[in-house]
């Protein structure tokens, strides 16, 4: 099981550095994300939603735009965004905005609304809060807002994430593509393996004395019923061990045969005893399909984001549908994104959320998918003859 920090780390490889996701999320943040907001806000319930400033709405519009841009990873990776409120100058007045916290920069976990929660984190009737704790800054519990895109739940996951059900696949992507890299790895490399042949003595008495004999007779003369298709070789065939006496094998013999030559002291010496083999190891070979992994991996991503690969459209009418699926997806994703900038609008000016209204382009169907779908098929006309 995978700790909060290796989870964390896993989740930021899978938002930013996958292709496949990245994409994704690319397409619904052009489709989705605009470069400026409209802002209005009132005094009171009773009251009429008015504009802000042009030149006060210009800078708001702007912030709250990126604002956005940097909250997207957190409501699709988390279901929640979490910001500060941070200190800004505009013409030497200081103004009150708030700040993402990016994914990665802090942990979460799901809590069980207590007597002792912190309110900061809770909402009047919720159950269940998330519980954030930062990495690298040292903001203060009170400090810190959260958003809730989704409600807190329950979870057996460390860290719930809706990414969950991609994350699986993804962590068992890595893995094959490190054994893969392993198996190019060893089969770079030539692996030698040696084999040594024991006969047991049947009988303890006339096979073993035999079996001694031969012994003896290897250590006095260096002959052997099995020397013959053994070769120990030392610094080569004009060298070889086999045609010199077992007898004078001596360490100050084997430094002087073996390094007392033009060949320098680079010279390696294998010793084998004449009843080993040799064998060369053969290649590995990964049985699993590593196409079927990638397409079962962006399947899950593409039924997340609600998207349809281009391979698996085919004809017009297909297409305009799974499009208009898109777009029914990216629209609801619109609303929570609209959602998320009131309530921090709301958190940064200390208002009501029901006093500001925020207000962005809907994302809509091109024109020309649009009116391929709703024109009738035509039947194709036979040329006229000549």
């Amino acid at each position: 099981m995978l700790s909060q920090r290796q989870k964390l780390q896993a989740l930021v490889e899978l938002s930013r550095n996958n292709l496949i996701v990245r994409a994704c999320i690319n397409r619904i943040s052009s489709a989705v994300l605009p470069q400026r907001v409209h802002i209005t806000e009132r005094t009171g319930v009773l009251a009429q939603f008015k504009a802000l400033k042009p030149e006060l709405a210009e800078f708001m519009s702007l912030h709250f735009a990126k604002f956005l841009h940097a909250a997207l990873e957190s409501m699709l990776v988390c279901g929640f965004v979490v910001f500060v409120i941070k200190r800004h100058m505009l013409h030497d007045k200081a103004i009150e905005l708030p700040v993402v916290l990016p994914l990665g920069a802090f942990t979460w976990e799901v809590r069980p609304v207590t007597k002792d929660a912190n309110k900061r984190f809770v909402k009047h009737d919720a159950l269940y809060y998330y519980e954030i704790e930062c990495v690298h800054h040292d903001f203060k519990p009170h400090e810190l807002h959260v958003c809730h895109v989704e409600n807190p739940a329950p979870s057996t996951h460390i860290m719930p994430s809706r990414f969950d059900g991609m994350l699986a696949d993804f962590l068992d992507l890595q893995n094959f593509e490190m054994m893969i890299r392993r198996i190019d790895d060893w089969n770079s490399t030539k692996h030698i393996t040696t084999s040594e042949t024991v006969l047991a003595p049947r009988d303890q008495t006339t096979d073993g004395i035999s079996l001694l004999d031969d012994f003896r007779r290897y250590i006095m003369s260096g002959q052997h019923s099995g020397i013959s298709s053994n070769y120990m070789v030392m610094c080569g065939e004009e060298a070889s061990a086999s045609r010199e006496d077992p007898s004078n094998l001596a360490n100050s013999w084997i430094e002087n045969f073996s390094f007392s030559n033009k060949k320098g002291d680079s010279t390696c010496v294998h010793l084998l005893p004449p009843n080993t083999a040799t064998n060369e190891l053969g290649p590995l070979e990964l049985k699993h399909n590593r196409d079927e992994f990638y397409k079962r991996f962006q399947k899950k991503v593409m039924s997340f984001f609600e998207m349809t690969p281009f391979d698996e459209v085919s004809g017009q009418d297909s297409g305009s549908i799974a499009y208009e699926v898109q777009v029914m997806g990216m629209r609801r994703l619109s609303v929570l994104c609209i959602r998320v900038l009131e309530y921090a609008y709301a958190q940064t000016f200390e208002i009501d959320i029901e006093n500001v209204k925020i207000s962005m382009p809907r994302p809509v169907m091109p024109l020309s998918i649009r009116n391929t779908s709703r024109s009738p098929g035509k039947a194709k006309q036979k040329s006229p003859e000549p």
